[in-house]
């Protein structure tokens, strides 16, 4: 008879149900002197709002006090009318004539739900929130019983926060051929309920959240020019966006290396120099790349002895890395830079004053160079876990805890199912160094630390171009002239135009944005 939904649905449908068909036809008795047709008429008029009802059912009230039925069609019809007050002031009069009439008490327990007086209307309920525990004067249950009742129940659940539960209820109501109306307004007390709990989780994340005090960058008010370079050809770092050229990547990599690996140092030194300057009076969002070229050029020319100055670079204002890199703050452009490096990064990790927008991206590196040479995986944890205990043993006037960098790192820990450090994270979770917003309790963590696999935390490693097309959509939409403007008069030469195909990114696939969460979880 009902679905077979997985837990925690399956054991409320059923149980509570009682497992039995709720009969459809009417049992409903009446007194006499009331026919059913006339019942049926009055049941009609008074679900329709009809205002003529309203005087007649009040006389059959009179007639028929103990007829608990004619005061729940009363209230309806006011309901339907729009005199909410009084169709209340009609409910708590059946309530108190009729305790043990079930819409008299459905509606007593509706009334405290929506108090918020969750205890009480519980108890209202039968206690157990199961229809056989409902003790009420029917002594069998037709399907609007069953309807009524589990609405209830499912409004109760949404009101305490128990929307899995709800939802269940929800599912089975409609398998079951409930009202389209009903199901609506309960889906609504759904979606408010989840937005309050949101509400509420991120209020309490925001007043526990703990940041590093990042130094202010100084103002510049005049353009100092960019440094010289040894090969005028670096120019072209300047000139392009998302659609840079693989003809002119591949003529920067084939200069020599070894000045071609200072100029490109000097690109991401005059970004630091001169990012507030670009902030301030740049408004071409196209000519804007260069830092982000020159750390994937770094990487492809396998410049790992550039490191320094890229994490140099990562230190600054998480003000001005939003604006030379956006949301690809990625740790693709770092994984070629990480190889053998854990030492130099965890005491970079370290570095008192550096933002987790920066701290993210090392941390997304490690880990994805773990999974992809497994070897490593055991050297990856225990960098991790070193940073767990430094975290720990230091102080906040330290200048280094910061709730999302370390929210991050055990994200990434998760990804590498390092059991190992489950003793550590939930001492971080003592410490209320985590965002639960971000990755969730520790008991979420706990089962997704323990789940078996890891090849789906496995990223594609993408080289400069692909990265690009993905966190693009394609092309930039800008034409190759537009694509010369700004540094076009100081380094001369054409800009030539881009021919790379898009690459989709699916709802399942990593979010473009290299935040590690899917797609449809992130960026959509």
């Amino acid at each position: 008879m009902f679905p077979d939904l997985d837990p925690p649905f399956s054991k409320v449908v059923r149980d509570e149900a009682l497992g039995y068909e709720p009969i459809r036809e009417s049992i409903e008795t009446f007194p006499g002197g009331l026919s059913s047709e006339a019942v049926a008429r009055l049941y009609s008029l008074s679900t329709t709002g009809d205002k003529g009802v309203v005087p007649e059912l009040k006389q059959l009230i009179k007639r028929y006090p103990d007829a608990a039925f004619l005061m729940n069609y009363l209230s309806v019809a006011l309901h339907r009318q729009g005199k909410t007050k009084e169709a209340l002031k009609v409910e708590r009069e059946t309530f108190v004539a009729h305790p043990h009439y079930f819409f008299a008490r459905l509606s007593e327990a509706q009334r405290l739900t929506e108090a918020d007086r969750l205890d009480e209307a519980k108890q209202c309920l039968g206690g157990t929130l199961r229809l056989a525990d409902f003790k009420t004067s029917e002594p069998v249950w037709h399907f609007s019983h069953w309807e009524n009742f589990y609405s209830l129940v499912a409004s109760w659940y949404a009101a305490a926060g128990m929307m899995e539960e709800a939802q269940g209820l929800i599912e089975a109501l409609r398998s079951e051929g409930a009202a389209q109306e009903r199901l609506k307004v309960l889906e609504y007390h759904v979606m408010r309920g989840r937005l309050a709990s949101f509400q509420k989780r991120m209020a309490e994340d925001a007043s526990g959240k703990i940041e590093v005090v990042v130094p202010d960058y100084p103002r510049l008010r005049a353009d100092p020019g960019p440094p010289e370079f040894h090969h005028p050809e670096i120019g072209d770092l300047y000139r392009f966006g998302a659609d840079f050229p693989a003809s002119v990547r591949d003529a920067l990599l084939a200069l020599p290396r070894e000045s071609l690996v200072a100029d490109l140092e000097k690109v991401i030194e005059d970004a630091m120099a001169r990012g507030p300057w670009f902030m301030e009076f740049w408004d071409s969002e196209e000519t804007t790349w260069f830092p982000l070229h020159a750390i994937f050029l770094l990487g492809e020319a396998g410049a790992r002895g550039s490191l320094p100055a890229v994490l140099r670079f990562l230190e600054q204002h998480p003000d001005i890395l939003g604006f030379w890199l956006g949301d690809s703050v990625s740790w693709h452009m770092l994984y070629p830079l990480v190889d053998n490096s854990l030492p130099e990064l965890g005491q970079w990790m370290k570095t008192p004053g550096v933002s987790a927008k920066g701290k993210e991206s090392v941390i997304g590196a490690v880990t994805q160079h773990a999974l992809h040479h497994p070897a490593q995986r055991d050297d990856a944890v225990a960098w991790m876990g070193g940073l767990i205990d430094f975290f720990l043993a230091t102080s906040l006037d330290a200048n280094v805890i910061d709730t999302r960098a370390i929210s991050s790192l055990v994200a990434e820990a998760i990804d590498l199912r390092a059991v190992e450090l489950l003793p550590r994270i939930e001492a971080l979770y003592d410490k209320r160094y985590i965002s639960e917003i971000m990755i969730g309790d520790f008991e979420s963590v706990r089962q997704d630390i323990s789940a078996s696999g890891n090849a789906r935390d496995m990223k594609q490693v993408l080289p400069m171009l692909a990265f690009y097309r993905q966190i693009s959509g394609g092309s930039s939409g800008n034409t190759p002239a537009d694509a010369g403007k700004g540094y076009k008069d100081l380094f001369g030469g054409p800009a030539e135009e881009p021919a790379a195909p898009a690459v989709s990114v699916g709802r399942n696939d990593p979010c473009p944005c290299g935040s590690g969460k899917k797609y449809k979880k992130c960026c959509l």
